[in-house]
Parts: C-alpha cells; structure tokens; sequence
C-alpha cells in the first residue's frame, strides 16, 4: 500500500529532482526528505502543504488515502487571480484547493483553519463566501454526482462549511445601517440552503435587516412574517429543478394575498441558474445568480 514516504519519492523522481534538489526548493535539509520518504519523520502542517502545492496534488494523494491525482489548480474554482489584501499577495484558487483538499481528508481542523487564516488575513467575508466556500461545494457537489464521494461525506463537509459561516457571522457582527428588510427561505421540499444563508448574511453586511427562515416554512406562517416585519423583499431559493413547481405556488400565494402586495420577490439557486429566464414563468419581480449579485438586486428593488 502507497504512504506518504513512497508518494514523495515518485512524485520527486517523475520530475527528475534529487533530494538535494527537493530540498533546496523547499527550504530544508537533504536529510529531512530522505528520512520523510523512508517514513521516519513526517512534516509538520506547514511543509505538508507546501509539498502538495509543489507537486500540485491533494493532500488525500500524497497521503496515499486517495489513488486519483485531484489538480490543486482545478477549474471549479472561479477565482485563479491573485489578489493583495493589505500589504498581502493571496491567491484564493489556492485556498480553495487546500480547503477541498482538508474537507476530502475529513480534517475538520485544517479546514477551519485555513479560511479563518485567511480572513485574519484581510481576505472579505464576500470573497470568502463566493470565491472559496461556494466553488468548493459546487465541487463537493460534482464529486458526489459523479460516485466519488458518499452522501454522508457531502454532509459532513457541508456542516463544516455551515461551522465555518456562521464563525464568519460572529467575527464580523454586521450592523443595520439600512431601513431595508429582507425574508430569505429556501423552498419548500429543498434541502440545500447553504446558499441562501451566503445570501442572507451578505444582504447584512449590506447593512440591511434580515430574517432568515430556513427550510420547510408552511405558507402562512411566511405570510404573517412578511406581515409583521413588514419586509421589503423576499428572497427564495431553489436548487433542485423539480422545486420550480413550489416556487410557483408559493408566489402565487403570496400575489394573492392582500397585505403582501407591495413585497418585491427575488428567486436564485441552481434550478434559476439554468435557465435565466425562468424567474419571470415563477412570477419573480428578480432573479439573482449569486449572492453578491443578489445584494447589488435587492438594492435595486427598494430603490
């Protein structure tokens, strides 16, 4: 069975590179590579990385849990630009892939780790969400369409996402600077709302005031919020394609109902994504493809 000391060792030679060589490149000693690939010594967190970067595999491969190579420079992140953030060059596709790398090796610690690193690193809450947590679920995603993960792992790694979403919330307590309110909802039979709390916390660093309700909300009980807090938007989200139906109804509903006539109605997810000009079939006054644009939309309605 391949461990970390014989991965090292093949993907060093596959590049034609002495220890001496690996060694200077990394910045450390011809001795620490020879004992890491006979398994005496084993890096630490830093180098580990540092390893995978450089070689540009998983942590799962060069840990030998995993035999297919995952590309740390994979295109299902959307951000492959650096950026500087204060006075620091940040290149987020790269956290992207560490954080991937640390949710497939079921590190629950390296993971939190990682994003909270980079936010005390100046990177926003915005480009965390949009560039780093939302690409890497869309993978968790792909993976699991595509039999390479189990869906008590797509869970799992979901939770640790949510964990890290709502650390984020609390480092950053986001003040109502605005008179707007907003209702966020995922439908009625929709199990996916990751996606809608980005939305809703971005509409609060926003500085707009808002009610997140979740999933599986009856009807009425949406109408009496609407009602009492006297909310300017709405904003509901579908992941799944066979919800178009509830989300039809459900506006449809609300239209009907005398005192939520003036409520503006934003729609999103992946079951809009794909075809852009649902919304308007749904009866939607707007339709977001991602939560910084829904912040940019919502503005737009209560304009």
């Amino acid at each position: 069975m391949d461990n970390f000391g014989s991965r090292l060792k093949i993907l060093r030679q596959q590049k034609n590179l002495r220890q001496v060589d690996l060694a200077k490149i990394l910045g450390l000693a011809q001795t620490t590579i020879a004992n890491y690939e006979q398994n005496i010594r084993f890096p630490n967190e830093t180098n580990l990385m540092r390893i995978a970067d450089f070689f540009d595999v998983s942590l799962d491969y060069l840990l030998g849990r995993r035999n297919v190579l995952i590309n740390t420079n994979s295109s299902y992140s959307n951000s492959a630009d650096n950026t500087i953030y204060g006075d620091q060059l940040i290149c987020l596709s790269s956290i992207a892939a560490h954080y991937l790398q640390a949710l497939l090796s079921k590190n629950k610690t390296l993971a939190i780790k990682i994003i909270l690193t980079a936010f005390q690193q100046g990177v926003p809450v915005s480009d965390l969400y949009m560039k780093v947590l939302e690409p890497t679920l869309k993978e968790i995603g792909r993976l699991w369409e595509c039999n390479q993960i189990y869906v008590a792992q797509e869970h799992y790694f979901s939770e640790i996402t949510q964990l890290i979403i709502s650390k984020l919330y609390l480092d950053t307590m986001p003040t109502y600077s605005k008179n707007s309110k907003v209702v966020t909802m995922a439908v009625n039979g929709e199990y996916h709302h990751i996606g809608i709390k980005i939305v809703t916390n971005l509409l609060e660093l926003d500085g707009w005031k808002s009610f997140y309700l979740g999933v599986n909300i009856p009807s009425e009980s949406l109408i009496k919020t609407i009602e009492e807090e006297k909310a300017d938007v709405l904003v509901i989200s579908a992941t799944m394609s066979f919800n178009i139906n509830s989300v039809d109804t459900l506006i449809n509903t609300i239209r009907l109902t005398k005192s939520c006539k003036n409520i503006k109605i934003m729609v999103g997810g992946n079951a809009f994504n794909t075809d852009e000009s649902l919304w308007k079939a749904v009866g939607a006054d707007a339709y977001s493809a991602n939560g910084v644009d829904a912040v940019k939309v919502a503005n737009d309605l209560v304009k």
